[in-house]
């Protein structure tokens, strides 16, 4: 009896994204509001947003691969150096030191691709540019803290605990777009490069209060 056995072909990557961020967001708005009220200090903007990240990948069919992996944005917001006077809307001045708004994410991804054009196979290192269309679906967990005087808190999610202003959110994302891979010819790695969109919305975590301007 012949047996005939099925060599699948897999593969591990890392990745470096850029421009992760819509500029239209509830974060910008927040520092456009608040840097009125802090005293010669500046909350800017959120920049493009970047991230790193890994996944691993399996053929499942003659074009279709399966991948799962994950990804860790770097620093968003910033802490001012130095002391300021803070006089929020309905409130008395105070003193703020280090005033600080940051935000953390990461996520868990899975998804599919599938080849255009020279899809891998397990016979032997890829040896021509390959083209594909990439579809995921992934968890993402976000944390928000703010400087510990600010008091224009009402988040949707929960009181801040005990003085660290820190609010915390969860949310699904999905991603699609285009890739390409090109062999190197050196250990067999690719080289690739990939045009996405991500819809990432956390929805406990926004300005909900169009009156009070509050987080």
């Amino acid at each position: 009896i012949e047996k005939k056995h099925v060599r699948k072909t897999s593969w591990f990557s890392t990745n470096f994204t850029l421009n992760r961020i819509n500029r239209d967001n509830d974060y910008n708005k927040f520092a456009t509001y608040q840097t009125a009220y802090i005293n010669n200090g500046e909350m800017k903007w959120l920049n493009t947003g970047s991230s790193i990240g890994a996944d691993f990948g399996v053929m499942v069919q003659k074009k279709v691969a399966w991948t799962i992996g994950g990804e860790f944005w770097g620093k968003l917001g910033q802490t001012l150096s130095g002391t300021y006077t803070y006089t929020p809307p309905n409130s008395g001045a105070t003193q703020i030191t280090d005033p600080s708004s940051e935000i953390s994410v990461y996520g868990l991804t899975t998804g599919l691709q599938y080849f255009l054009y020279n899809a891998p196979n397990g016979n032997d290192n890829p040896s021509k540019p390959s083209l594909r269309l990439t579809g995921s679906v992934g968890y993402y967990h976000a944390k928000w803290e703010v400087w510990n005087e600010y008091q224009n808190l009402n988040l949707a999610t929960s009181a801040p605990a005990g003085l660290n202003s820190s609010f915390t959110g969860n949310s699904a994302g999905f991603t699609f777009g285009l890739g390409g891979d090109y062999p190197i010819k050196f250990w067999g790695l690719m080289l690739g490069a990939d045009v996405h969109y991500l819809y990432l919305n956390f929805k406990t975590i926004s300005w909900y209060n169009s009156t009070d301007q509050e987080i």
